[in-house]
């Protein structure tokens, strides 16, 4: 008998832990919080109190004015942005909005058209040994065609390009010249984000097709 009520009282353990088991399995985990629900206005809160932004895509046109009116407010500061050896415009630039108010009302605009094209604007705090503001105006270069290299040349440098365009957009775009494609293409994008900046280098087969795609 005494067996047999061990035997019994085992078996009573076993099932308890087993339930004890499924109970604890069944618990939903809690699900990590997601911003998919969240409003406009959380999403370009602006806590930290930042005021200079990265605004990308915009046209080659842009000037400070168009700019400042395009987000709609005054700009102390505007830094376009070029590239190191060529100080070709990328087509973005940061910008001082003044008060982290207002650059949580201009990050809001992110999307919308400024001369036709549609801009990407998001916060851009100053990284360590970021010069900010910058020391004196710059300017945005002028756009000036260079001059074509004696003999000619198949490699060409293409700017404000669309930050949703893809390699086979541009194919299409110069297929008339082209017919046989490029030969190589070099997208340049920014060191610290990995971002496209707008802009690249083409290599056509031919002088001619380099010549025809200027044209």
């Amino acid at each position: 008998k005494e067996v047999v009520k061990k035997k019994k009282k085992k078996e009573e353990k076993g099932k308890d832990e087993k339930a004890a088991t499924k109970e604890k399995s069944t618990k939903k985990k809690p699900k990590k919080k997601s911003d998919e629900g969240a409003t406009k206005e959380e999403k370009t809160a602006n806590p930290s109190g930042v005021t200079r932004l990265f605004v990308g895509n915009l046209p080659w046109s842009i000037d400070d004015e168009g700019l400042s009116k395009g987000l709609g407010c005054e700009l102390p500061h505007i830094k376009y942005i070029t590239d190191k050896e060529t100080k070709q415009f990328y087509g973005s630039a940061f910008v001082d909005c003044g008060t982290a108010a207002t650059a949580a009302r201009v990050v809001a605009l992110n999307g919308t058209k400024i001369g036709g094209r549609p801009v990407k604007i998001a916060y851009a705090p100053p990284r360590p040994g970021d010069v900010w503001p910058p020391p004196k105006a710059t300017a945005k270069p002028q756009r000036a065609k260079t001059q074509r290299p004696e003999g000619g040349t198949t490699k060409l440098f293409i700017g404000n390009v669309a930050y949703e365009a893809d390699e086979d957009k541009v194919l299409e775009l110069f297929s008339s010249v082209a017919p046989s494609g490029l030969k190589a293409a070099r997208w340049l994008s920014d060191k610290a984000t990995g971002e496209f900046r707008g802009s690249g280098f083409l290599e056509f087969y031919t002088i001619e097709e380099a010549d025809a795609a200027i044209e």
